[in-house]
């Protein structure tokens, strides 16, 4: 079994770690659960990518999702459990929902909020948008 975590590094994706850690444990055989860590950057606007180096700004990319990722790898590892890491940029909840399926998640955990009321009220709901997205159960925690 496959699950697709989304981890921003906020709050809300520890809640998401702990929960699946959690469910893996109610599990028969946990070793037979698949954790797949994915992390969404946000394009920057045409008009600022258009004057940054392809490199520099993958470079920019890959640091902030490492940022991101970097307390839940520390949290897997510790309890030693495998896991598999997705770096993607773009629109958070159709890239979620595209990586489940090019993986073979059978579900996708994701927090209820990841960047605070303000940024969801402008940026518009990730778990709204990945929910719409997903052709697999989106579990999302509180």
């Amino acid at each position: 079994r496959r699950i697709l975590l989304a981890i921003d590094g906020s709050p809300a994706s520890q809640r998401v770690l702990d929960h699946a850690l959690a469910l893996r444990s109610e599990m028969r055989d946990p070793a037979a659960i698949e954790f797949h860590l994915a992390n969404v950057q946000p394009s920057l606007p045409g008009d600022v990518s258009g004057f940054v180096d392809k490199a520099a700004l993958h470079e920019h990319h890959h640091a902030q999702a490492e940022g991101a990722l970097q307390g839940a790898r520390a949290k897997l590892q510790a309890a030693g459990v495998a896991f598999s890491v997705h770096e993607s940029v773009g629109s958070a909840g159709q890239r979620l929902a595209e990586l489940a399926r090019s993986v073979g998640c059978e579900m996708i955990v994701m927090g209820s909020r990841g960047h605070g009321p303000q940024a969801s009220a402008l940026l518009g709901s990730v778990a709204q948008s990945t929910i719409e997205h997903a052709t697999v159960p989106v579990l999302v925690v509180k």
